[in-house]
Formats: C-alpha cells, sequence, structure tokens
C-alpha cells in the first residue's frame, strides 16, 4: 500500500481524550475506494488535495494483497473522515471496491461518490445512490468538481473528526474485550457527551459501538464516583 498520511488536528472543538497515542497525528483525511484501472486519475486527484493540504489513504501502487492487506485497509477506512468513490464501471463492479463500500457503511463514515466514467444509475451500489454526486469525467471541469469535493469533505469537517476519534477509540475498547482501562474519563467524556447531544441530528450518525461506548464510560464514571463518596463517608 502506498499510505499518505494527515497532520494533527489542531481545532479546540475536537480536544477531547487527550491521552490518545500519537499515532492519531498520522492519520489521513480521506480515503478514496476506485477501480485500479482508474488509478491515473486517481494519482491526480491525490496531487490535488495534497495541493490543499489534505492527505488520502489510496493504493495505486497496485501491490499484490499480503495477509496484512484487508486489516490495513480496514484500519484505513476506520481512521478517515470520509470515504470517497470513484465510479466507474470497473470500480461498481470490483469485489474489493465493494468490501470496503461496505466496511465504510458499517461505520457511519461520510460517502462522497464522485463519477470518472459514466454507469447505469441501477449499477450504482445502493449506498451511493443517495449522497449528491461530483462528476469529474473527460470533459467536466476538474477544478470546479474539484472544489465541490474539497466542499464536500469539509462541511461539519468538526464533527466528522470527533466522529473519527470516538470510532477509533470504541474499535479499540471492543477489542480490549470492553475492558474499563479503554473508557472516556474525565474532562473527556463530558465532552464527548456533549458532542453526542449537539450532533444528534448531524451526519454521519453515531453507529451502535460509539454509543455503547459512551455509556459504558458514563456508567464506569458513575461507578467511580459511588466509590469515592462511600469511601468519604465510611
Amino acid at each position: 500500500k502506498t499510505l499518505y498520511w494527515g497532520p494533527k488536528v489542531t481545532e479546540a472543538a475536537v480536544t477531547i481524550k487527550t491521552q490518545a497515542d500519537n499515532s492519531e497525528e498520522r492519520r489521513a483525511d480521506v480515503f478514496v475506494s476506485h477501480s485500479r484501472k482508474d488509478k491515473d486519475f486517481v494519482r491526480r486527484l491525490d496531487q490535488a488535495l495534497a495541493g490543499r493540504g489534505r492527505r488520502a489513504w489510496v493504493d495505486v501502487d497496485s501491490i499484490t494483497p499480503t495477509a496484512d492487506f484487508w486489516p490495513e485497509v480496514y484500519s484505513g477506512i476506520e481512521g478517515t473522515d470520509a470515504f470517497v468513490f470513484v465510479i466507474s464501471p470497473d470500480s461498481v463492479r470490483s469485489d474489493d471496491c465493494q468490501e470496503e463500500l461496505a466496511h465504510a457503511v458499517e461505520h457511519n463514515k461520510r460517502l462522497v461518490p464522485i463519477v470518472y466514467r459514466e454507469v447505469e444509475d441501477e449499477a450504482v451500489p445502493k449506498p451511493l445512490r443517495s449522497p449528491q454526486w461530483i462528476f469529474f469525467r473527460d470533459g467536466d471541469d476538474f477544478e470546479g468538481s474539484f472544489q465541490e469535493l474539497v466542499d464536500a469533505l469539509d462541511t461539519d469537517l468538526a464533527w466528522l473528526k470527533v466522529h473519527t476519534r470516538l470510532l477509533i477509540w470504541a474499535i479499540e475498547w471492543n477489542h480490549k474485550e470492553r475492558d474499563n482501562s479503554s473508557v472516556l474519563r474525565g474532562s473527556d467524556l463530558r465532552e464527548a457527551e456533549d458532542w453526542q447531544v449537539r450532533a444528534a441530528e448531524r451526519e454521519p450518525k453515531l453507529t451502535a459501538l460509539q454509543r455503547e461506548y459512551l455509556l459504558a464510560s458514563r456508567r464506569e464514571a458513575e461507578k467511580r464516583q459511588r466509590r469515592w463518596f462511600i469511601g468519604v463517608i465510611a
């Protein structure tokens, strides 16, 4: 895989869980799913994104998959704020692209479909039919379409970044058999719960796992508070 890692996010709105791993500083901003037959276009797209300070997780080298291939892909999808699907006759028939899309949908990632080569509407996977398409076909204005893409990626960006961080931590918590040592605490928990309330009507929605993680964090906080209270009055 050819990976491009993103810069550290500095927005005050997304300071939750200050004890997070330094690896977060290297995460990409957007995952680009595409057919290898469209790699020349994807290289141009990646260069344009880099020119605007966006880092893409994208495979343009057609490396033969190894045992670590899919876990790496899944982690890439989970750790990016949006999922761009390059629509073409080859990508909509690609098993790999379908697998990547399914993982993005499972984790409620923002889906941004872009049309590079025309296909019949019914051939487009159902999750990609609702979001607005951005057209990058031959003859379309690349710069104008690219600005539409940037706008789509930047819409409600603070919430997207919080959503991504909560997803990463919830998955880690789940992998650790939901050990309470991995839950949110203190100001991190309060800020996450505040975001949960403020983002109730926003997209993407929290996944069931993210909600379970926040609930487990709150329950553990209440347990600690009760233990503290008992210790004070004992």
